[in-house]
């Protein structure tokens, strides 16, 4: 009897790992093609593209892979990617402080370079009961001393990228908020914003498709509010 529930555990264990592998790679690729279809769209060869800001590409793709798509995916495929859609939607929601966290933590650096070691540390802790109050790390050998900014190679590689990540977030978000209430309708608005960029600054871009960039005034308590109650209505067990 056991050997008969371990290969059947072993089964759909099996089933919904290859399961997520695809929808991972689709995934991967809805995330990496849009960003290059907007610079061909708008310029012979691409041209325009290179003209494109960073946060402008990430946008577009955050829009299309990590909304739009999934939702696309949850209508068609049901209950198998239930799990996958609200994990996405959950990592996106919760990024959003720890992109700040990131963005702020690399102002203060460069605002002061002298600081040791420690005191870079203690910076990141402050920052971590401002943006995530909920994280309770308290003697962990390496979190517990707020180290953890080290982890993150992106202030290392590229100083102040991060930023972007949430500036395009907050309007992949918003678009993944309008595809709940009418998907025709956003897909129709993504593909306006996406024919525009190359063309158009980030905030443009955003009000081109009637969404509203962050630095609006009451905008991300608007759309926390909305995705918050989406992920609280579709919780699993």
């Amino acid at each position: 009897m056991n050997e008969q529930a371990d290969a059947a555990f072993l089964s759909t264990s099996s089933i919904l790992w290859f399961i997520y592998i695809i929808l991972e790679s689709a995934f991967s690729l809805a995330f990496s093609q849009p960003a290059y279809y907007s610079g061909l769209q708008n310029g012979p060869g691409g041209r325009n593209l290179q003209q494109q800001k960073r946060n402008v590409t990430r946008m577009i793709s955050l829009i299309l892979a990590e909304k739009i798509f999934s939702l696309f995916l949850m209508m068609f495929m049901g209950y198998a990617v239930v799990h996958w859609g609200l994990l996405h939607a959950e990592d996106s929601f919760i990024f959003l402080p720890y992109g700040c966290m990131v963005d702020e933590f690399q102002h203060i650096m460069y605002q002061q370079p002298d600081l040791t070691p420690d005191e870079r540390n203690a910076v990141w802790l402050e920052l971590e009961k401002k943006y995530r109050p909920w994280n309770k790390f308290g003697d962990l050998p390496f979190y517990g001393r707020g180290a953890g900014w080290q982890r993150q190679l992106h202030i290392f590689e590229c100083p102040f990228y991060y930023i972007d990540y949430c500036l395009a977030t907050a309007i992949a978000l918003q678009f993944f908020v309008a595809s709940l209430k009418d998907h025709k309708d956003a897909w129709q608005r993504y593909m306006k914003l996406t024919n525009l960029a190359g063309m158009a600054t980030y905030t443009e871009l955003a009000e081109s498709a009637g969404m509203k960039a962050p630095f609006t005034k009451g905008s991300l308590t608007e759309l926390s509010r909305a995705v918050a109650d989406w992920i609280e209505q579709h919780q699993v067990s």
